[in-house]
């Protein structure tokens, strides 16, 4: 899958990888320069929690701290499964999103659930309208896949 054009006048977001050390209960530098970067407290930020273990309990706890940092919106989308990704209504909060934050976990279960989806498709497209930052929180088990299927470039 090659990347998604870029609009007319409008320059590909940014990619932040993280790693997996994003400090959530400490100052929470990373996931606050994620949030300052996405727009402050005009952040409209969505959080997909597909790749974690706990999905809810990951996703609950992101929208948490980007609230308690001021961010204007965060939701929450609940993909859990190939049909979650092509549900329409999951695509419509990408569209108004400043910053899409992809929480960690087991990264194949992204190109499993997400790779080829409308789902995948809206994320690349709105990376490469501008979207700053789109983030993938990575942990140590990621794979090359994983990565193509929302890189950049």
């Amino acid at each position: 899958m090659s990347p998604a054009p870029i609009p007319a006048g409008s320059q590909r977001g940014l990619l932040m990888a993280i790693g997996g050390a994003e400090d959530r209960a400490g100052a929470r530098r990373i996931l606050r320069h994620f949030y300052t970067l996405a727009g402050g407290d005009d952040a409209r930020l969505v959080v997909i929690p597909t790749a974690s273990e706990d999905r809810q309990g990951a996703g609950q706890m992101h929208l948490d701290i980007f609230q308690s940092f001021g961010a204007a919106t965060v939701e929450i989308l609940p993909v859990f499964n190939r049909q979650d990704a092509i549900e329409p209504a999951h695509l419509a909060p990408l569209q108004a999103a400043t910053g899409i934050f992809l929480v960690g976990g087991n990264q194949l279960r992204f190109s499993a659930l997400l790779g080829g989806t409308p789902l995948a498709q809206a994320i690349r497209r709105a990376n490469a309208a501008g979207v700053r930052p789109h983030c993938l929180n990575c942990s140590r088990s990621s794979t090359p896949r994983a990565w193509r299927i929302f890189s950049a470039g």
